[in-house]
């Protein structure tokens, strides 16, 4: 069922950049909170970019989330950022929240210091468990420094803030974003973090997010950063500056490529800030050992469409030249204690696959645990044992299928353009992959090595038009069902569901579609629910309550009266609705007799005690978050009543665990970020008790979980339906004992699983 329109979004725990793996033990992990800064950085998207735009984690989500093993079990650091975290009054409860993790050996702030110059300041935050700091210092001198910040005398308090956490014995880590401003002086800065007691530094090339097309003019080119870069490297060498660079290609910085890693933490921060988050690629990325998990994600998109894809500078990163055995735990990966690969050095990078020489004995090799029958794709056909399935048309791609016991590589071939994020380019085709989790790209590295090798050897300018023509025969087979968004298309192809003959549901559909002609019904609050593994039941429910109250009162009657609801439960309903609560009403059918269906959100305490008094219930718990009613046409009685309760991680797991929850975990999500709901249903006379649980998923309409979760139920047509339909799950659901499983779907227009 879904959860009550106004609920908050949910916070997301993922990790960024490429090769992320959100599933992995993390060492780390990061809260976001205090979106605001009394620096104002040309290169920095808080203020421009967060503020205003996002929620940070509030405290309460902080110590839920904290609280939860599956998030926190093996993190010994957990990292407080904003904006400047020093701004916010409850950084101390932050702060003791962390603390309060078994395993965490230390908190970290990011600042930039300008408000610790105060020794009391200072003493304060490690009093509250705060040891390290990690400072931001983005010039060596006044001038440059303040002209960053946009604040003038940023320099000199900065520098005091440093000089106050040496006194005081704190931990500092520096950090510092390569840019056009400083690039020219990075050597100094470094030089100046070591002389004001840092324990290391870290240098950050510079991503636009806000300034998207860098008007501000920032961004500088890596070939013309690389030598500050390595100059800057060389004499923190030479100090035994512990250093690490992020966000440059690896590839140029020569002997100091093993200090090179992309690792990130896990980070929690409202979902939202990942709708724009800059992408990563480098050409070479099927090639190259150093696009392993943590290592180098190659050139934003920002920078490709300023600078190109620099093909001539970068190059595939060969194993045995990324790193001296002596460089195996670089000073960083050293000061982390790391030592033992878990900063992305090189040394514990997959092995650089063979580029090939086309000849096709390497395409056998590679795919010959991957490969499906033998189908000839290609004009000039290879060795019959290297071919995939037939091509299929994807747009103005060719998807190639490469199918076995190993798993499924898909690799998409476009035509060339040089903007286009690809793995590899041929003389007239880009090759791309759909995103893979971090152990498939290395178990395909050298099947997309060997394939962008005979692909190269073949393409004489002319391969992408012959793939489309081939292409195009292949995939004469009739299109699925249309996909439009708009609320009649929506609700057109609901009635064609399983079931949706039944008199009851043509009624139903009859009464929305005339709400809907009228205006007196918005398409998008029509919200069809698929039963996993039941072709003969139909379910649709209506929330009309972001409509004026009014309206939504009216609507709900009308709807209701269409399929012969008891006049109780009209009455509720109009009640409900007219007070300007939120309720949902709606049909069941399940092969048998219909159920009319209402549900009441409560939203405090006393619309909890209103719904128990007009539903005869005893007072209700306050986890109680929603109550539903079931009754037959006419009926003087509900058939069942359901109470929906708040549920935490921990008792999720204790009573639910089983194929649902192991499906949000497997795809990255963890049960304390997301709302959990328990619903208990019991029969009119107390009888046909059953326990569900709920996930809201609404969040993450990009992860498919809808289809997922179709398809873990060996619901194929469901799965399609679910596809069909254009519309996003909102909420999973999965009965204890094996009964029913659901998929609720949010209202048409909003975004559309993909397949």
């Amino acid at each position: 069922m879904p959860p009550a329109d106004g609920a908050p979004r949910p916070i997301r725990v993922r990790r960024p950049g490429a090769g992320a793996n959100p599933l992995r033990d993390g060492r780390e992990l990061l809260l976001s909170f205090a979106f605001r800064c009394n620096l104002a950085c040309t290169f920095c998207y808080v203020e421009d970019g967060l503020a205003g735009r996002y929620r940070g984690v509030s405290l309460d989500d902080a110590r839920r989330l904290l609280a939860d093993p599956r998030l926190t079990d093996g993190v010994t650091r957990i990292i407080l950022s904003g904006g400047e975290v020093t701004l916010d009054p409850e950084l101390p409860a932050y702060a003791a929240a962390a603390r309060a993790v078994p395993s965490v050996r230390h908190v970290r702030i990011q600042t930039n210091a300008t408000r610790l110059v105060d020794a009391a300041a200072v003493w304060r935050l490690l009093d509250a468990g705060i040891d390290e700091f990690f400072v931001s210092l983005h010039g060596a001198d006044a001038a440059t420094c303040d002209a960053i910040t946009g604040r003038p005398g940023s320099f000199a308090a900065i520098v005091a803030g440093l000089d106050a956490l040496r006194a005081a014995g704190a931990t500092v880590v520096t950090n510092t974003v390569i840019c056009a401003a400083n690039v020219a002086q990075l050597a100094d800065v470094l030089a100046l973090a070591h002389d004001r007691g840092a324990a290391a530094s870290e240098l950050w090339g510079y991503v636009p997010r806000v300034d998207a097309d860098d008007v501000r003019r920032q961004l500088v080119r890596v070939t013309e950063a690389a030598p500050h870069v390595q100059r800057a490297l060389a004499g923190a060498e030479a100090r035994g500056q512990a250093v690490v660079v992020k966000y440059v290609p690896r590839c140029l910085l020569g002997p100091f490529a093993h200090l090179q890693s992309d690792a990130q933490p896990r980070l929690v921060i409202d979902d939202v800030f990942w709708k724009d988050y800059p992408g990563y690629g480098c050409l070479y990325d099927g090639l190259c050992a150093a696009a392993v998990d943590d290592g180098c994600s190659g050139l934003s998109d920002t920078y490709v469409r300023r600078f190109g894809w620099e093909e001539q500078a970068l190059a595939p990163f060969e194993r045995a030249a990324a790193a001296p055995a002596s460089a195996a735990a670089p000073p960083i990966a050293r000061y982390h204690s790391w030592a033992h690969g878990d900063a992305g050095d090189a040394g514990d990078a997959a092995p650089a696959p063979d580029r090939g020489d086309g000849d096709a004995a390497a395409l056998d090799d590679a795919t010959a645990t991957w490969c499906s029958p033998p189908a000839a794709w290609w004009p000039a056909p290879p060795s019959p044992a290297t071919a995939p399935r037939a091509p299929a048309r994807r747009g103005d791609a060719v998807r190639l299928r490469f199918a076995g016991d190993a798993g499924v590589v898909e690799v998409d071939l476009w035509p060339r353009d040089p903007a286009r994020a690809c793995f590899a380019r041929t003389a007239s085709l880009d090759l791309t992959h759909p995103p893979m989790a971090a152990d498939a790209t290395a178990r395909a590295r050298p099947l997309l090595a060997a394939l962008a090798a005979q692909l190269t050897a073949r393409d004489d300018g002319g391969l992408a038009a012959a793939l489309r023509d081939a292409a195009g025969a292949a995939t004469s087979a009739p299109a699925g069902p249309a996909r439009r968004a708009d609320g009649d298309a929506g609700l057109a192809a609901v009635a064609t569901w399983p079931a949706a003959a039944h008199p009851a549901a043509r009624a139903l559909t009859a009464a929305i579609a005339s709400l809907v002609g009228d205006g007196r019904l918005r398409p998008d609050l029509i919200e069809p629910s698929v039963a996993l593994r039941r072709p003969d039941a139909w379910r649709l429910l209506v929330n009309p309550s972001p409509q004026p109250a009014a309206a939504a009162a009216d609507a709900a009657d009308a709807l209701l009266a269409a399929i012969d609801a008891p006049p109780w439960l009209r009455a509720q309903a109009r009640d409900w609705l007219g007070d300007g609560r939120i309720a949902f009403v709606g049909l069941a059918t399940d092969g048998g007799a219909p159920r009319t269906k209402l549900y009441l959100a409560l939203a405090d305490g006393d619309a909890r005690d209103h719904a128990a008094a007009v539903l005869g219930l005893p007072r209700l718990d306050v986890d109680v978050a929603m109550v539903g009613v079931d009754a037959a046409p006419g009926a003087a009685a509900p058939l069942a009543i359901k109470r929906y309760a708040r549920l935490t991680a921990a008792d999720a797991r204790a009573r639910f665990a089983g194929p649902l929850l192991a499906l949000i975990e497997r795809h990255g999500l963890l049960p304390g970020e997301l709302r959990l709901l328990a619903s208990t249903r019991v029969g009119a006379g107390g009888d046909g008790r059953d326990e569900a649980l709920h996930v809201d998923v609404h969040a993450f309409a990009h992860l498919a979980l809808g289809v997922a979760w179709a398809r873990a139920c060996g619901d194929d047509d469901a799965a399609a339906r679910i596809v069909a339909s254009g519309r996003a799950a909102r909420v999973l659901s999965e009965t204890r004992g094996g009964g029913p499983r659901h998929v609720y779907l949010g209202g048409a227009g909003a975004a559309a699983e993909p397949a």
